[in-house]
């Protein structure tokens, strides 16, 4: 997973100076950040974080970070979108919700190879389930695609 970068671009601060005129869109998007169009935030405060694809979390960083793995054990020949939804939401509900009083760390998820036929259920319902739960919580998903998915040759 990449790691977060400490601040907005520089770009992003000085127009940010030159635009001190209100938002005319709406009533309702007057308080929020204006973006750019690459998704930086005119802001100095931190609507959004800014995640560097081409860097690698540090070892040092993982060796601190509280990593779970699902499934724990591999002793089944099959696994459910289901099981998987309600594993991530005991992770949120316990530490990374946003109703939680105290903590505020950032619970970052990654689903490599989504869709393989190891995983039975439905994948369309798991992941709408998946994007309202993380409407509500500190977390982020990263999800890969397997291969096997992907459709090759024309029109399909």
């Amino acid at each position: 997973m990449p790691p977060v970068e400490d601040s907005a671009p520089d770009h992003t601060k000085s127009r940010h100076s030159e635009t001190n005129d209100e938002l005319k869109i709406a009533w309702r998007y007057q308080n929020t950040p204006q973006m750019d169009s690459t998704g930086n935030s005119y802001s100095s405060s931190s609507y959004n974080q800014v995640y560097d694809l081409s860097q690698t979390v540090s070892e040092e960083t993982l060796a601190k970070a509280d990593i779970h793995y699902f499934p724990e054990s591999v002793d089944k020949d099959q696994f459910t979108y289901e099981e998987l939804y309600r594993a991530i939401s005991n992770l949120i509900s316990d530490r990374h919700h946003v109703d939680h009083p105290t903590l505020k760390t950032v619970l970052r998820i990654g689903i490599q190879g989504i869709g393989t036929e190891l995983w039975s259920g439905n994948i369309v319902l798991f992941l709408y389930k998946l994007s309202n739960l993380i409407r509500n919580s500190y977390a982020c998903v990263f999800i890969t695609l397997a291969t096997s998915c992907m459709v090759s040759g024309e029109g399909k």
